[in-house]
Order: structure tokens, then sequence, then C-alpha cells
């Protein structure tokens, strides 16, 4: 899981706007993959690894097109697709900047959303989150990612189906379905980290362990950046509904309200989350505090049940020449039957008293 603040945002201090500068932490060595990917009610291709000006030719002529860029960090590539495709500097410099909030832009040059891909990785139990943008233009859709492994296979599938609503429908219901796709990931990395929770949860109560305080401090860092990421999702998908724009039909604008729908319930899921980690925190540190009363219960008895022979053991440890009782036969064992006798009085006690 990354941190809350983990973009160089220093990089763009002091420069004009519309700059494109990527933001990541680590600039990849890898070049920017561009595939291309364009359909009508008939036709089906696809073109991998193309030039820029490959997937600018392939674009229009009655097609719709939706380009994938794989690959932000290489600013060069995000300039030539602007030039190409004619998207302004303001977009793109959203679009280099892979470390800030889910935001919605638009202008005359197209409609930009900017959100979250979201994975979880099962062999070091982590949330992984990358940035994905989609410019929504005339007859073509261009998706951002940061990198090549972002799976988009069912959207694909969709299309190759000639019988599929998806053939007859234009750009913007493309732009939907990939918006759809990303949010409806949201859910099954919500599942994972809700099981997560709860077997840390049951642990807890069963037998909490040092290691367990660390693995709460994890998880409400990773529901923390979740809630970063996908709550201002629904302001973003909001404005897509509230805008009239030439490039989504009224008619699929129902939509766009179902995925904001799921987008609110992602994040009310997150909140959620939140509320039960915190819960967590505080049964650790209730559970905790109780296992620390019970050490000091029992050292409490112990030390009590010795005060009385503590006591009869001082007062006959005493040099005194005058002590009559020390001239006994029997006044040694007497005194361990008599010390005996007041322990298990004591123990009487606290057992009557159910303090044990």
């Amino acid at each position: 899981m990354k941190k809350y603040f983990e973009g160089l945002f220093h990089k763009k201090a002091g420069t004009a706007p519309g700059t494109v500068i990527y933001t990541g932490v680590e600039r990849k060595k890898e070049k920017s993959i561009i595939n291309v990917l364009r359909y009508n009610s008939e036709i089906f291709e696809t073109k991998d690894d193309v030039t820029g000006e490959e997937a600018a030719l392939s674009a229009g002529n009655g097609y719709v097109s939706w380009i994938n860029v794989s690959g932000v960090h290489n600013e060069d590539v995000i300039k030539k697709i602007g030039e190409l495709f004619d998207i302004s500097p303001l977009l793109l410099e959203d679009i280099a900047n892979v470390e800030q909030r889910p935001k919605t832009e638009i202008d005359d040059t197209g409609v930009l959303v900017v959100m979250k891909m979201m994975s979880y990785g099962e062999k070091k139990e982590e949330v992984s989150i990358e940035q994905v943008s989609v410019v929504l233009k005339k007859d073509k859709v261009i998706c951002f990612t940061e990198n090549e492994g972002v799976n988009f296979d069912k959207i694909k599938d969709r299309i190759k189906n000639t019988k599929w609503r998806l053939r007859g429908l234009g750009e913007g219901y493309l732009f939907y379905a990939v918006i759809d796709v990303l949010v409806d990931n949201y859910f099954v990395v919500l599942e994972k980290l809700s099981d997560r929770i709860a077997e840390l949860e049951e642990r807890i109560i069963e037998n909490p362990e040092r290691d367990d305080l660390h693995e709460i401090h994890r998880v409400r860092r990773e529901v923390i950046f979740l809630r970063k990421s996908i709550w201002p999702l629904r302001e973003a998908l909001g404005r897509i509904i509230r805008t009239d724009t030439d490039l989504i039909d009224e008619n699929i604008k129902h939509l766009y309200k179902d995925v904001y729908e799921h987008a609110v319930q992602a994040a009310e899921t997150v909140e959620i989350f939140r509320d039960v980690v915190s819960g967590i925190f505080d049964l650790y540190m209730s559970m905790a505090s109780s296992r620390m009363n019970e050490v000091m219960k029992v050292l409490t008895i112990i030390a009590t049940i010795f005060i009385p022979l503590t006591f009869l053991a001082g007062v006959y440890g005493m040099n005194f020449e005058y002590m009559p009782e020390l001239k006994y036969v029997w006044a040694y064992p007497a005194v361990l039957v008599l010390m005996l006798l007041a322990a298990l009085g004591m123990v009487f006690y606290f057992k009557r008293k159910k303090w044990f």
C-alpha cells in the first residue's frame, strides 16, 4: 500500500498550468505501449503496440475507437497523443499527475475522468492502486494507465459479440463501460478486505497478540487510502450526470446514474470498514487491558495471601530475649500450622467472593 502522500508534488511547484510532468515516485524504464481497438456494428479490429500516428490514422472513418496508452511516465508520448487527438494541455497535466484525487474535467476538447484501478494481492495481502485516466472524444475513448496490466478483457469480450448492444452504441456507451468495470472491481477488492477484517476481528477475540496491533494499523492505513481513492469519485460521476454534452446521449444517462450509485455504495462500504477497524482497535485495547487486569488480580491475590504470613514471620523473627513461645517444643510447628490456616482462610474468602 502506498503512503498517504507519496507523489513528488514538488516537481510541479512553480510550473505553468498545462505543463505535463509525471508525478510518480519512481520513473519506469519501460516504454509506453499504445494499443488500438476499433469497431462498428459489423467489424471488430485490434492493433497492438502501434505508434501515436498509427493510432490516430485508425480512429474515425465510421468506427468507434478505443485507444489504450499504457505507461504515463513518458511525458513525450502523452504530449504526442494530446497533439494527435486534440486533448487540451490542462487535461494532459491531470493525466500525468498520478497522485491526485478522482475527478472529472469537461472542456471543449472532451471529457476526462480520473479514477483509481484497484487490485488485491493475495500473497502480500495488500491493496494496490494505480491511476486510470479515461478521455471521451467524438468517436473515440482514450485510456491512460500507469501499467500495462490493467484488465479490460470483459469489455473486449462484449465488443466481440456482434449481438451485444455495445457494438451498436457510440463512444458514450464505451466510456460508461470502462468506468463501470473499474467501479465494479472495487467490490472485488472490498470483499477481499472484508474477509481479512473479519478474520482479524475473530483472531483478536480469541487470542490477541502483539502482531495483531501492527495488522490493525496496516488495515486502517489501507482503509484510509481506499476512502481517499473512492469517496471523491461520487462527485466526479455526479458531474457527468449533471452536465449536458453531445458526447453522451441522453438515452444512456441512466447508465451513468447506475454506476454513480455503485460508487456511492462502495464509498459507504469503505466508511463501514473504517468504523469496524476502529472498533477492532478498541476491542484489542480492551482485551489487552482485560488481560493486564487478570495478571494484576493474580499478583494482588498472591501478595494479599502473603501479608498475614509475612506479619507472623516478622513477629517471631524479632530477637527479643523474653518470648515464651520460643521455648515451647511445638511452637515452630504451631506457627507453621497457623500460617497455613491463615493462607487457606484467605483463599477460601477470595473464592467465596468469586474474585478468581
